[in-house]
């Protein structure tokens, strides 16, 4: 399995059929979506959102890849809503 996370890495193949959280942002605005990565282009990668909807989104929006947590995993960082803190020394962005 790919390492805990990884900054908008150049090929998505280390990831694809693994459950992450792509933390993406859109203008001024940052979030995680939990998606599965199916697929990869020249400047697009192809998610699964919730076993249901298939979607493209701009490698250029994509600024970290986080692993999908685990029960094992630090699940409540309160700068991170919740998720699994994206660094490894468990500093606040």
């Amino acid at each position: 399995m790919p390492s805990e996370q990884t900054q908008s890495p150049r090929s998505y193949e280390t990831w694809m059929g693994i459950e992450v959280f792509l933390k993406i942002t859109a203008g001024e605005t940052k979030t995680s979506l939990p998606c599965t990565i199916i697929g990869e282009s020249d400047t697009t990668v192809r998610v699964r959102i919730a076993d249901q909807w298939d979607v493209e989104i701009y490698k250029e929006m994509i600024l970290v890849v986080d692993a999908y947590p685990t029960k094992d995993t630090d699940l409540a960082h309160p700068c991170c809503e919740g998720l699994v803190h994206p660094s490894a020394d468990g500093a606040c962005d």
